[in-house]
């Protein structure tokens, strides 16, 4: 080891604070990046084992295959593995309660057919023979026909036809007589009876348009030349794939299994990997800002504690090269240490995370995946986070390391380049002393002659300000995304009556029998009409009108006609609404002059923009009644409504928003026969029933029951309490690593700042052993140091806050590439800013000022400087 090594380790051993405060932000910085490197690659590899499990574990698919491509396919070397679906025909689903789905839909799998589409076997087992199949378990759930393990079938097996002899596939939806001219039928060309041998969750594959409840055989040996089969295959180099398939020059009709390939880093980028990579790389250009802050003050400090250092072994012969040597040791040794740990500490601690966490992302995935959210370290997402490690510590490096190269020997032994003033630069107001006291004239004394000292000092609280509030920033905003894109509701089932039902008897008494079920707190029922508006300029929201002339909608001063979404709800639960909002509930019960309530918002997803628009229409403190125009075309005369209030919360079922170009109103049932008694016919065509539970899970399963014993369809019974849960999971998820980033980022900077300021201290330590020596007190030297902590962070203040704010800007408008959130300051983390600030400060001067208390003065006055 030569002296300039040796030098520079026993500084390291002489200064263990720093250089332990040094290593920990190291091992900090490099947890952060390996767990942001780690994160991103054990999502991937949890996406790519999902959608197998999900959609199938293949590359390229091809429909209705001809037999030259299934030739093409087997001679290929490019292909690593293949399997055929061989379509087998439908069958009448006997006893179905889903009008849309009525068919038995037969496919024949090989062996390597189930690999490459996994089934969850609920009951039972996988077929062994072509004569037993295999039923989904939605073929009750959804179509009201139970089958058992054992049951024998017999099946008029048909092909889908139209009348003019095109036949129809999966891809097709069930062709009702209303919706065109005439119906399909089906060609029945054999019957076949079947053993069923099990019951499995519905294949992944099974689109919900999709006419046919998928039921499935075994076949090994399958005749490809008498039945339509599907063929799928796996290239060996999936990077390849496109020229793979350009090679075969398939003659059906293919696809790729575009989400797959898209997670294995093929196809070109969607947006889940977009927002992956963009949120990587800021929060690594952050945390490395962050980082070498920390790293670059520490081995500035000590290149200034070794000035004089320098200085004697320039003088002894030290090359330039040998000194900047010494700060890149000494940057190695960190390193050493610093970088192996931070990157085990980073796996660790993200491993243990998504451990916590995997029931949370397996239920905003799905409820009965058996994929796990597990670590997957790869060594791309390491050695990424290992150069950035390096690229960090040597950055910080560099600036001091040139500086220390600079200094003539004589400079650096009088250390002439540490301190650099005029007697002006010190000179401090008057006014400063008299509001001060002597303690902070000197305080400000001290700022000015130790600029360097005192900047590094404010950049260092600089930089934790800012990264602080925008990573608060960014999480509450990523937060309102969320709750934009996957909206709260206000329900957590819902059972729509059918378009063509009444709110008869029937439905009346199921409706009852839902609500005495002990699992259900609140409920309601809620029809619906659309209806429309008409209003001049005056009265629309000026940038709302703006935004539908740029589309060129309409020409500046037209009227605009918007939607109304017009709801009745029963009177119990309208009366119920008008108490929780302190309205009066007798002006909305006369029919002489009837009032509404409004939700003005609307949210949709604006296509020219790409993102989505959350925005009011009215101008509401001018519109104040509303004329309602139902059906204009058969004379009927628009009905007034005054407007009671403009809300944001809503009853049980009705959204808080409107789609796009319109407007809620709500009125009681008994309004509604009376006032719009000329359009009874027009109701009772969307009728709702919305149900709150303490258990939905548990409520569905009993609502579904109810169904069923009454021959109704559970099809159109929804359980929106999974899709709220995916929400709160969601905003979880977001919570816990943007919190855990603000915790990590919050130790660093915390760290820098006590690195820098306790090292300043350390350094004028000879400084105040002259001031206790001319007499200043306890007390006095105490106020002095308080001075510099309220400069230090004022000073911090008054830079950081605004940049802050501007940075959260900026995240405002990323944002709004995407989503249409409201700009706000983030109030509350600029308040704990504001205290930890001086907190910080206050505690790092309190708690080196204690130290060298403990000092004698005589050994602080023979301290060189």
């Amino acid at each position: 080891m030569n002296v300039v090594k040796r030098i520079t380790l026993q500084g390291l051993k002489k200064n263990r604070t720093r250089t332990l405060v040094t290593i920990i932000g190291v091992i900090l910085s490099l947890s952060m990046i390996t767990a942001v490197t780690t994160f991103i690659s054990s999502l991937q590899s949890y996406m790519i084992n999902l959608i197998i499990e999900q959609d199938g574990d293949w590359h390229v698919g091809i429909y209705s295959a001809p037999q030259s491509d299934l030739s093409k396919v087997k001679e290929s070397s490019d292909v690593d593995s293949y399997s055929v679906m061989c379509n087998i025909g439908y069958a009448y689903l006997d006893g179905g309660l889903n009008e849309y789905k009525p068919y038995l839909f037969l496919v024949s799998f090989t062996e390597d057919t189930f690999k490459s589409f996994p089934l969850k076997v609920i009951e039972g087992r996988l077929p062994e023979n072509e004569s037993e199949i295999v039923i989904p378990s939605h073929i009750y759930t959804n179509g009201g026909v139970k089958f058992a393990v054992g049951d024998r079938i017999t099946l008029d097996i048909g092909h889908r036809m139209t009348h003019d002899g095109y036949r129809l596939t999966q891809s097709n939806p069930y062709i009702k007589l209303e919706d065109l001219e005439e119906e399909e039928y089906l060609d029945v060309f054999t019957a076949k009876t079947y053993t069923v041998v099990g019951i499995c969750e519905r294949p992944g594959f099974e689109r919900y348009v999709s006419p046919g409840y998928t039921v499935i055989t075994y076949n090994d040996n399958p005749s490809l030349t008498d039945n339509e089969f599907d063929l799928f295959f796996k290239v060996k180099k999936p990077s390849k794939v496109y020229e793979v398939v350009g090679d075969l020059k398939l003659e059906g009709d293919f696809g790729y299994h575009g989400e797959l390939l898209r997670f294995m880093g093929v196809s070109s980028i969607g947006n889940l990997n977009a927002v992956l990579y963009s949120i990587g790389s800021i929060l690594l250009v952050l945390i490395m800002t962050c980082s070498i802050s920390l790293i670059y003050n520490s081995f500035s400090i000590s290149v200034s504690e070794r000035t004089r250092q320098y200085g004697l072994l320039s003088g002894a012969g030290a090359t330039k090269k040998q000194l900047k040597a010494s700060v890149f040791y000494e940057a190695l040794y960190i390193s050493v240490i610093g970088i192996p740990l931070g990157i085990l500490a980073g796996i660790l601690g993200i491993g243990v995370t998504l451990n916590l966490l995997e029931d949370t992302f397996k239920s905003i995935a799905s409820a009965n995946s058996t994929v796990r959210f597990t670590l997957s370290v790869s060594v791309a997402s390491i050695a990424v986070a290992a150069v950035a490690g390096i690229i960090t510590i040597l950055l910080s490096a560099y600036i001091p390391a040139r500086r220390c190269a600079r200094l003539s020997a004589m400079d650096a032994i009088r250390q002439v380049a540490d301190i650099k003033m005029k007697p002006r630069n010190v000179k401090t107001w008057r006014i400063t002393r008299k509001v001060f006291g002597i303690e902070g004239d000197l305080a400000l004394k001290n700022i000015k002659r130790n600029k360097k000292r005192y900047r590094s000092t404010v950049i260092s609280l600089f930089v934790s300000i800012v990264l602080f509030i925008s990573a608060s920033s960014l999480s509450s905003y990523m937060i309102d995304s969320v709750t934009t894109v996957y909206q709260n509701l206000n329900y957590d089932l819902s059972y729509r009556t059918g378009l063509n039902d009444k709110f008869d008897e029937k439905t009346q008494a199921v409706y009852e029998r839902i609500t005495r079920l002990g699992s259900i707190k609140k409920s309601s029922v809620i029809n619906n009409m659309y209806a429309r508006l008409t209003l001049p300029k005056s009265k629309v929201d000026d940038d709302y009108y703006n935004l539908i002339k740029s589309h060129g909608f309409l020409s500046d001063g037209d009227n605009l006609d918007i939607f109304i979404s017009l709801y009745y709800l029963d009177d119990v639960t309208f009366k119920e609404f008008l108490k929780e909002i302190g309205e009066n509930q007798a002006l909305y019960f006369d029919e002489e002059n009837p009032r509404c309530l409004v939700v003005d918002r609307q949210q949709y997803f604006d296509y020219t923009q790409e993102r989505m628009i959350d925005q009011n229409i009215l101008k509401q403190e001018v519109v104040k009644e509303i004329d309602v125009t139902i059906d204009n075309e058969q004379g009927y005369e628009p009905v007034k409504l005054a407007i009671g209030k403009y809300v944001s919360d809503t009853p049980i079922g009705i959204r808080h928003y409107s789609d796009y170009n319109s407007i809620t109103v709500m009125i009681p049932q008994s309004i509604k026969d009376s006032v719009f008694a000329e359009y009874k016919d027009m109701w009772d065509t969307n009728l709702t029933m919305y149900f709150t539970s303490d258990n939905p899970f548990k409520a569905a399963e009993e609502i579904a029951e109810i169904l069923l014993e009454e021959g109704l369809s559970t099809s159109k019974l929804s359980n929106h309490a999974e899709i709220l849960a995916n929400t709160r999971n969601i905003v979880t998820i977001i919570n816990v690593f943007a919190y855990g980033f603000i915790i990590l980022i919050s130790l660093i900077t915390v760290a820098n700042v006590f690195n820098t300021i306790s090292t300043n201290m350390e350094l004028r330590t000879r400084e105040f052993a002259m001031l206790r020596s001319v007499g200043m007190t306890s007390k006095g030297f105490r106020k002095m140091v308080s001075f510099e902590s309220v400069f230090y962070g004022l000073k911090a203040l008054i830079y950081g806050l605004p940049v802050a704010v501007g940075i959260t800007y900026l995240i405002y408008k990323s944002m709004l590439q995407g989503v249409d959130v409201r700009f706000y300051i983030p109030a509350t983390s600029m308040c704990i800013t504001v205290i930890m600030v001086f907190v910080v400060v206050f505690a790092t001067m309190t708690y080196s000022m204690n130290k060298l208390k403990k000092k004698n003065i005589l050994e602080g006055l023979r301290i060189e400087k």
